[in-house]
């Protein structure tokens, strides 16, 4: 089975999502810190805070990060369920592609 429509769409985004060094760096800080806010990250990150904050909304689009209001401050962490997402969408595309060789294997052969 492979990924269609919707599915496909997540995925996308999801990928584009990890496919930036700043965000990569943002996210091995959320790891070790496991929750944090804007300023808790600015320390850590050398990027400004607006940079930082685009960088967030990317990662909270492609559901890779998750904010959580307390008193005025939000406060991100990782959110497991993304990167399941990411996890079964790359099993899927390894599993079609075993799919595509066996087929090709077996076309070769006669």
């Amino acid at each position: 089975m492979s990924l269609q429509g919707q599915a496909l769409r997540e995925f996308s985004r999801q990928l584009r999502a990890l496919a930036s060094r700043s965000r990569l760096e943002i996210l091995q800080v959320l790891v070790a810190e496991e929750t944090m806010t804007v300023t808790e990250l600015r320390e850590k990150v050398p990027i400004s805070q607006p940079l930082l904050s685009w960088h967030l909304s990317i990662l909270r689009r492609a559901e890779l990060v998750a904010a959580t209001r307390d008193g005025r401050l939000v406060r991100y962490a990782i959110n497991p369920t993304g990167f399941q997402q990411v996890s079964q969408g790359l099993d899927e595309l390894l599993a079609d592609d075993k799919d595509t060789e066996t087929s090709l294997a077996k076309q070769a052969a006669g």
